[in-house]
């Protein structure tokens, strides 16, 4: 998931996590009820398709404050049996009214997905609504994501539909909020 900046303990700026500061810059009203979001979740997760051998995995995901109607994102994994790199993906959390979202993001794996959704009660599903992918992009159709917020916890269910299949559980994880 994404990279989030926090105000530094003397209160003065924000902390950028790929480096530098940037000045904090809160959020506007429109997209006050992204806050819960912000900041660097940790945890683990796994892989809930049919393997030879099943895939667990450390996550990071960082929402950070742009000053703007919208969260920047970034997600990244790795194997926990040997720590290999394993996915990472980025892009934006955007506020569009009342509790309303969209979320747009970016993979290396050759897509492009935009959802929209509603954070309600700690709660964000997402409904793809436009899947962009390249001539080399496995056959994904659909994918659906389901976010849970609480106080220090993040936890995630992405199901996934390829090869014009229906949708099927893929990942699930738990993350934690860091200091």
């Amino acid at each position: 998931m994404a990279v989030i900046a926090e105000p530094a303990r003397d209160g003065g700026s924000l902390r950028w996590p790929y480096g530098g500061e940037v000045t904090e810059l809160g959020l506007p009203a429109i997209a006050e009820h992204l806050r819960p979001l912000l900041g660097r979740w940790v945890g683990e997760g796994q892989g809930l398709w049919v393997a030879a051998r099943p895939l667990c995995y450390s996550e990071e995901v960082d929402f950070v404050a742009s000053g703007k109607a919208f969260l920047t994102y970034h997600q990244r994994t790795q194997a926990l049996d040997d720590g290999r790199a394993l996915h990472t993906e980025t892009g934006y959390l955007r506020a569009t009214g009342g509790s309303g979202v969209e979320m747009l993001i970016v993979q290396p794996t050759g897509f492009t997905e935009i959802h929209t959704g509603a954070l309600i009660d700690d709660v964000l599903d997402l409904e793809l609504v436009d899947l962009g992918r390249t001539s080399t992009a496995l056959g994904v159709t659909q994918i659906w994501r389901h976010l849970v917020v609480g106080p220090d916890t993040l936890d995630y269910q992405l199901r996934l539909a390829m090869n014009d299949e229906p949708l099927a559980d893929h990942l699930r994880g738990h993350l934690l909020r860091q200091p």
